[in-house]
């Protein structure tokens, strides 16, 4: 089975989490969308069936089965008193998570009034996946959703077919802001070493498709990492499959002669004028 963003969310809806294996070994991914992956990624892992894999994105309890935008503190709060989330909490061994501060009970991060630990987690081993969580670096994307530069960005496209060197340099200025951030996140998690990796590999490998969602090659690396602290076999086989299999791929900013030009992006994809969206 392959799990999305779609089934994924509507199981947790329904029942509370999702869950793949009846394993005595608890393992609870917990994450945004970004970290479906993950899930899918420990479902083929458990062939032998020894793990119980549990999946919650915390912002899906923003809704409600119908899609419809409920009160998140009413549902978050009721979880407080959840007798079997409680019990889950307190029996998982294996805790890998995104970074967490503004959901109550699922935040990850102690200085919070609220968080995780405060609940019963006290897994064997806990690690955090570095967030790749609204990162502006691709011209597009600034052009798309700048409030300041790409009101400018896109008064120049239209009045002149191209950006300015001065505009180009303040692009590049806040993208390199932003890729210095991802490599702080990286610290702070519990895999430092991929923010070299990163930094080294961005502009030959693309690991992310927008600001917010990550590549197959993204994934499939921490995965790795996270394979060798839990003892995992990550096999050259099982990264062939997850490459390609990458549920975020539909939708992607494309690359331009300016991220060519001005960061030196030599990604195997087509390379496409950068356009001002229609107003």
């Amino acid at each position: 089975m392959k799990f999305d963003t779609v089934n994924t969310k509507i199981e947790q809806l329904t029942s509370g989490w999702n869950r793949s294996g009846t394993g005595s070994q608890i393992v609870l991914v917990m994450g945004s969308c970004r970290s479906v992956p993950y899930f899918n990624f420990f479902h083929d892992l458990n062939a032998d069936n020894r793990m119980s894999v549990y999946f919650i994105d915390p912002f899906y309890f923003n809704y409600n089965l119908a899609g419809e935008f409920v009160k998140l503190e009413e549902v978050l709060d009721a979880k407080e008193k959840d007798g079997k989330l409680l019990d889950l909490v307190r029996s998982v061994k294996w805790f890998v998570h995104e970074h967490f501060e503004n959901f109550g009970m699922f935040n990850t991060s102690r200085e919070r009034p609220k968080h995780i630990y405060q609940f019963g987690m006290n897994a064997d081993i806990d690690l955090t996946i570095p967030n790749y969580h609204d990162h502006f670096i691709l011209f597009q994307d600034h052009v798309n959703f700048d409030r300041e530069i790409g009101q400018e960005a896109r008064r120049q496209l239209r009045r002149d077919g191209a950006l300015s060197s001065e505009l180009c340099k303040k692009i590049i200025g806040r993208g390199q802001k932003d890729l210095d951030r991802f490599q702080l996140v990286c610290r702070l998690s519990s895999f430092p070493e991929f923010g070299n990796t990163f930094a080294e590999q961005w502009t030959k490998t693309r690991y992310f498709w927008t600001c917010n969602h990550v590549t197959g090659e993204f994934t499939t690396a921490v995965m790795s990492l996270i394979g060798q602290r839990l003892g995992l076999a990550v096999t050259p086989e099982l990264i062939a499959k997850w490459k390609p299999d990458d549920i975020f791929s539909a939708h992607f900013t494309p690359v331009t002669p300016y991220d060519v030009e001005h960061y030196g992006v030599r990604w195997s994809e087509m390379v496409v004028p950068l356009k001002a969206p229609t107003p």
